[in-house]
């Protein structure tokens, strides 16, 4: 599946443009994020997709309330409610938000740890957990729309994937994988997706996906253990630095380096804006989904 899809190029090039014209013209300290592979497209101001601070952190545009407002409370409601305090391990780090004047129009963004930062060749992928993605208190068209959306995927596994980003180290090149491409996935196309992503034909992914399920494994014992809240939309992010194969394939790193530190590869879970409290009730369509996709992983090593 070593496609790029037209779309998605054109989209991409059209996100370069703004964002570029945005950090030179407008704010000088905002850059556009380079590695984001899936969430808000560019619009009018140029300014919906993830943005990125000299300073090192990541912007992200905050959805219109009640959504966004949603969104804050959780992520300061995780700095201090004991019960959800383990989760901390497992999302981007939150420094608040600000609001960024573009176009005449204040524009509110959250800044999160960029999880990137410490990879110079980041592979990332996103993958959307649970079947159901709409949240209870949802209208049926919206319930409708959300169902609409990557159908075949989220009915066989529980989860989707709108998109990765991943250096083929074999090929040297950098591949980019869209939300068309996700909408169209199969059981064996996910599986191939999978593969790509953790450049399988290397002969290391084992060592990538052990980290990757050993992490997703102690997540899923946090949400097997918590009916404090139900989460709906939200996404997972897959994070590894091919720099590290590279080092492998060239003799530099020896494998039982990789093996013991797992530093280079994170998983962290995005997007709250869905956040419902779970009435002592546990979140199978979010569990259902994680161990799906843990056990299709497993499969693949």
């Amino acid at each position: 599946m070593k496609i790029l899809n037209l779309r998605l190029a054109k989209y991409i090039h059209i996100l370069n443009t703004s964002m570029d014209k945005l950090a030179s013209e407008c704010l000088p300290d905002i850059q556009r994020f380079e590695y984001q592979v899936a969430g808000h497209k560019t619009d009018d101001s140029g300014c919906s997709g993830l943005l990125k601070h000299k300073d090192g952190y990541v912007l992200k545009p905050i959805p219109k309330s009640p959504q966004g407002d949603n969104e804050i409370s959780f992520y300061e409601r995780v700095k201090h409610d004991v019960k959800l305090l383990p989760l901390q391990r497992f999302i981007p780090e939150y420094f608040g938000y600000s609001f960024l004047n573009i176009n005449n129009a204040d524009i509110r963004f959250l800044k999160l740890q960029d999880i990137t930062n410490q990879c110079s060749k980041p592979c990332v992928m996103d993958v959307k957990i649970g079947k159901q993605t709409w949240e209870p208190s949802a209208t049926l068209e919206k319930r409708k729309s959300e169902d609409a959306k990557y159908a075949v995927s989220k009915r066989e596994f529980g989860f989707c994937i709108p998109g990765y980003h991943v250096f083929d180290i074999k090929s040297g090149l950098v591949f980019k994988f869209g939300k068309e491409e996700g909408k169209r996935l199969g059981r064996e196309s996910t599986i191939a997706a999978f593969k790509q992503f953790f450049n399988y034909s290397c002969g290391f992914s084992s060592i990538i996906v052990k980290h990757i399920t050993s992490q997703m494994a102690d997540l899923l014992d946090w949400w097997n253990s918590q009916n404090v809240i139900h989460v709906y939309s939200s996404s997972l992010l897959l994070v590894y630095n091919a720099e590290k194969l590279e080092g492998l394939l060239s003799g530099a790193l020896k494998e039982e380096e990789l093996i013991t530190d797992g530093s280079w590869v994170k998983i962290r879970m995005i997007d709250f804006a869905h956040v419902v409290p779970a009435n002592n009730l546990n979140d199978h369509n979010y569990i259902s989904g994680l161990s799906n996709l843990i056990a299709i992983l497993k499969s693949i090593m």
